[in-house]
């Protein structure tokens, strides 16, 4: 967790300076973080004592599912769903050749292979080790120069992540019309972040902290993927006219502010809220705690409440862009 400070900062150094950097850091480290994977796997997985392949759950019926519940919200959907938001920014990546439908399974597995990989080996791991702490858990189940090795995937981690957190966050403050550098504005980001990790370090409980951070990102991006991928994929048919988008709000066909939009990511928000079960108590929703035993729906509802009334609200207001509107290459990804 120490590491957290000069991996942010080197983070922030690497996105400010820019693309091609990014890309060069990533292309010839993850080959070698995927062999360390690798032999954490086998060395974990083939050595006696490592897993306790026969630990078995002590909670049963409604204190189970509030378990899964947690852990599914917490890690399976808030890990995943944080990524949402950005998830356009690979276009950046790509040259315009290349189809829409190979960025998106590329990203996917990208996404889904090692998030998965690494959540069953740590798990596998933790079934022996009585360490909360995953530094001191990898140290004494590995050891030696596999520890080292491990500390090493461990720092790239967060460089490899954050490097294009604040690289995009960058590109979409400008693209709001922030009137900075992308260099000013990703040092920016990058110090934001700085301040955020100081803050997790010197958590007295970093597990607890970082659980309720990624609940409450669940608790917004929830309804937020609700209305893009309700208005994206069921209103406007997969028709979007990109450079309206970026055109003055009084000649846009999409206008200025969708009310709707706000009213339906607000009333996700509530409906989300109601069936959540955080570690804290503003995040324990009333549904959740009174009457479902502190199992936490919050993702799915909020997603369906905040889809369903930008639905209906949408009904006969949308205009559909022309055959001269529309970008040449609808669904496809642009450079």
């Amino acid at each position: 967790m120490i590491s957290g400070c000069p991996t942010s900062a080197t983070a922030a150094a690497k996105a400010s300076y820019g693309f091609y950097l990014i890309r060069s850091f990533e292309k010839y480290t993850v080959p070698v973080t995927f062999g360390i994977m690798a032999l954490m796997s086998i060395l974990a997985w083939t050595r006696p004592g490592v897993v306790n392949w026969g630990l078995a759950s002590h909670l049963h019926g409604a204190a189970h599912f509030s378990a899964l519940t947690g852990l599914v919200t917490a890690i399976g959907v808030g890990w995943a769903i944080s990524w949402v938001t950005w998830a356009s920014d690979y276009s950046r990546f790509v040259p315009s050749s290349i189809s829409s439908k190979k960025v998106y399974w590329y990203s996917y597995a990208g996404l889904f292979v090692p998030t998965v990989w690494l959540a069953i080996l740590g798990a596998t791991i933790a079934s022996v080790s009585q360490s909360a702490d995953p530094s001191r858990m990898v140290s004494s189940v590995f050891g030696g120069i596999v520890a080292i090795l491990v500390m090493l995937l461990v720092l790239h981690g967060p460089i490899a992540t954050n490097i294009l957190n604040v690289y995009s966050s960058a590109l979409a403050a400008v693209s709001a019309g922030i009137r900075l550098s992308r260099q000013t504005l990703g040092v920016l980001a990058g110090v934001v972040g700085y301040v955020v990790t100081l803050y997790f370090v010197h958590s007295p409980n970093f597990a607890d902290s970082f659980d309720s951070w990624m609940a409450g990102l669940v608790l917004w991006m929830a309804p937020w993927a609700g209305v893009v991928l309700a208005d994206f994929y069921l209103v406007r048919r997969r028709q979007i006219a990109v450079d309206q988008l970026y055109a003055d709000p009084k000649a846009s066909i999409y206008g200025d502010v969708n009310w709707v939009g706000i009213t339906a990511f607000v009333l996700g928000l509530v409906g989300g809220w109601l069936f959540e079960f955080g570690l804290v108590g503003p995040l324990q929703g009333y549904i959740s705690t009174h009457f479902l035993s502190g199992a936490d729906l919050s993702w799915l509802v909020g997603m369906v409440v905040a889809a369903g009334v930008y639905l209906i609200g949408m009904r006969g207001r949308v205009r559909v862009a022309g055959a001269q509107e529309l970008a040449p290459a609808v669904g496809q990804p642009t450079a």
